[in-house]
């Protein structure tokens, strides 16, 4: 069984205030509800996607919400788990007021 992504209310208020920065992990449940093993993650940051050079240059290109570091278990693909992570990370970008989302892929 996975774990829920979706966040609460309380948690959505924090990461608005918090810096603009998180990691998300799915972890499967165990029998008892403890966490078990790491499934899958995926990283969530207002990045300069457009700049023309990359950080430390100084650029004035906005910041968008970016998603990189994005993995799953293999034995775990093809089960929607890589999609509740893009939807959640879609909802904490909605919470820090971004209408979009990029996402960064190899």
């Amino acid at each position: 069984m996975l774990c829920d992504l979706i966040p609460s209310r309380r948690q959505l208020a924090k990461w608005k205030r918090a810096r603009r920065f998180v990691c998300l992990v799915a972890e499967e449940l165990q029998a008892d509800g403890q966490p078990g093993e790491l499934l899958g993650t995926a990283t969530l940051s207002m990045m300069q996607a457009e700049a023309a050079l990359p950080p430390p240059f100084p650029s004035n290109a906005p910041l968008k919400p970016y998603i990189s570091n994005m993995a799953v278990l293999p034995g775990y693909r093809r089960q929607g788990l890589a999609t509740a992570l893009v939807g959640a990370c879609g909802r904490i970008a909605r919470a820090w007021g971004e209408p979009c989302v990029l996402l960064h892929v190899n």
